[in-house]
């Protein structure tokens, strides 16, 4: 049996644990890391505006509906928060994948509704984000849906 001396020892360690370490680096050089947004720090500024928008959003009753029918999404708004020239987006964000996030434009009928299909969507979860303007007002409504 071979005995290793304290020197040889302290060199093994020292030796496994630059290996260790060039394998964490490695790991980490080649792991991608999605921003939720590409620039977060202007929308960090202009955030007290988006809590406004929810505010006036949560003082208009059923201010907003998101019902999912089939392959349809069913967006609603309701008629306090909605006008002849209302106008905005709707954004799809996947959590997971960035690269699956997309918008449409908000355009309501009579009844303030807009019908999304979404038979092409990926399954998962998706947050939606309305945001419209209408009589000069700014709202805003996140939503979780699960798409099956």
């Amino acid at each position: 049996m071979m005995k290793i001396n304290w020197g040889t020892g302290i060199v093994i360690v020292i030796v496994l644990f630059f290996a260790m370490m060039a394998v964490m680096i490695s790991i980490a050089m080649t792991h991608t890391t999605d921003l939720v947004a590409e620039n977060y720090y202007e929308k960090e500024l202009k955030y007290q505006d988006r809590i406004n928008s929810m505010q006036r959003t949560a003082s208009v009753p059923e201010c907003i509906r998101m019902v999912q029918d089939g392959e349809l999404l069913i967006v609603r708004i309701a008629a306090d928060a909605a006008s002849s020239d209302v106008s905005g987006t709707i954004m799809f964000y996947n959590p997971g994948d960035k690269g699956k996030d997309f918008s449409v434009g908000l355009v309501l009928d009579s009844l303030h509704t807009q019908h999304i299909r979404m038979g092409r969507v990926p399954k998962g979860l998706w947050k939606v984000q309305v945001s419209w303007k209408s009589r000069g007002s700014e709202y805003f409504s996140e939503q979780p849906i699960v798409l099956n």
